[in-house]
């Protein structure tokens, strides 16, 4: 697959089961991967599932605007996504998020995650 095919289906499966089953995010962790959420660091697949399991949203949307892609080595790919962000009644945020996608045993997981929600003072 090319790196623009890893990046479409990855987003697609991520922010679709981001908003129905956030349990069924734990199977593109691994034991090493890395996520920071705004300026909290988890590693490992447990803590970071702690984590997205505590979020306290009922419903959340992503509008994605763009997908970004690179590869950086042969079992490598950068993803960088920009869009808006909705959660329950909640004015809509800008969002940027990058994964580093890495190839394993089990198939490609996340080995490290950064969100940001952009916040424009006005």
């Amino acid at each position: 697959m090319t790196a623009q095919e890893i990046s479409k289906a990855f987003v697609q499966h991520y922010y679709t089961t981001m908003a129905s089953n956030r349990e069924g995010l734990m199977g593109l962790y691994g034991d090493e991967s890395v996520l920071t959420l705004e300026t909290s660091e988890c590693r490992g697949r447990n803590q970071i599932m702690e984590k997205i399991l505590a979020l306290t949203y009922q419903k959340i949307q992503h509008d994605i605007t763009s997908i970004d892609h690179q590869m950086i080595s042969s079992d490598s790919v950068l993803v960088v996504v920009t869009g808006r962000l909705k959660t329950d009644d909640d004015p809509p945020n800008s969002f940027t998020q990058t994964f580093v996608l890495r190839q394993g045993s089990g198939g490609i997981f996340i080995a490290n995650e950064v969100f940001r929600v952009i916040l424009h003072n006005n």
